[in-house]
């Protein structure tokens, strides 16, 4: 049985921890900062529970020795790697080559450089310049408030690099911030455009995808495109289909979010009265962040006449 219980363990580890990387792109800095610094352990919790329940003697008689169980685990195991790593491909190519001239000039410019409107928008938001642009304390190096866990992250940076680069080096880790922001372009106009919106046009929406990517996980910024369309053709204006978007974009899942409000001032006092961890008081404690960074932007493109 112990035999069983490691080798299921293992096999869960290796396992979750390949789909968290595969689904981050490939990102280390993503798996890193959005993904649960215990999902590799859940992993072992769950297979360690297969093995044992694969190992009951009523499975031995039916034919299931540790030794075919991990055969077949095994196999399982390639499988899972090799479609991820198809779909990992697929989803590649399709973003970075077959969209890349898809994303219209305007969408391009917002983010084109360190100073354009789309960065210095998503700086605000992070606190790490002002409303005129100007570089504030926190990009010189400062302890993430959202980090949960024993591991205590650095950002740097104008876009809060969660420690992608070494201690110090703040050229590094705006180069860095501008590279990871500029990545994910083709794939955000990719999900816009199948929603039947054009970035140019729906430029502000777009700024607070390409931010979002740059604060949540993946699948956060992925969902925002077609939660915004959703909320259009229900007649919400547009800041009001942004709000909410980035919202439920969430899924109820910002761990991070919901630490600082647990946590910090002046969240916790907006949100008095409500019973913490309720719906309600994760979609409030979203609500407060999102919107603040929603207004950062909207407050950075109409000062350098990105919008009206």
């Amino acid at each position: 049985m112990f035999i069983s219980i490691v080798r299921g363990g293992i096999l869960g580890a290796i396992l979750s921890t390949v789909i968290s990387f595969s689904n981050c792109s490939g990102d280390l800095g993503c798996y890193q900062k959005n993904l649960s610094q215990s999902g590799w352990q859940f992993g072992a919790l769950a297979g360690g529970i297969v093995g044992i329940v694969a190992y009951s003697p009523l499975r031995r008689k039916a034919g299931l020795s540790p030794e075919n169980l991990g055969l077949i685990s095994l196999g399982f195991l390639g499988y899972s790697i090799a479609t991820n790593a198809v779909n990992f491909g697929i989803n590649q190519v399709q973003d970075n080559i077959a969209n890349f001239d898809k994303t219209p000039a305007r969408a391009k410019e917002l983010f084109a450089d360190i100073q354009s409107p789309g960065n210095l928008g998503i700086a605000l938001a992070e606190g790490t310049k002002d409303e005129q642009g100007r570089e504030t304390a926190l990009i010189n190096g400062h302890t993430d408030p959202a980090t949960l866990g024993r591991r205590r992250v650095r950002n740097q940076g104008f876009c809060s690099d969660f420690g992608r680069t070494a201690p110090g080096d703040i050229d590094g880790a705006n180069r860095g911030c501008l590279s990871r922001i500029k990545s994910r372009l083709p794939r955000l106009t990719r999900l816009f455009l199948q929603q039947g919106l054009n970035p140019s046009e729906h430029i502000e929406a777009y700024w607070n995808a390409v931010d979002l990517w740059n604060q949540g996980s993946p699948f956060v910024s992925d969902n925002f495109p077609g939660l915004y369309a959703n909320n259009l053709k229900s007649g919400k204006s547009t800041d009001d289909a942004i709000r909410k978007a980035r919202v439920d974009s969430f899924e109820l899942k910002a761990n991070g979010l919901y630490h600082i409000c647990r946590n910090f001032e002046p969240f916790k006092s907006k949100l008095t009265g409500l019973a913490i961890n309720s719906r309600e008081w994760k979609e409030r404690c979203t609500d407060l962040d999102q919107n603040r960074r929603r207004i950062a932007g909207e407050i950075v493109m109409r000062r350098n006449g990105v919008i009206n």
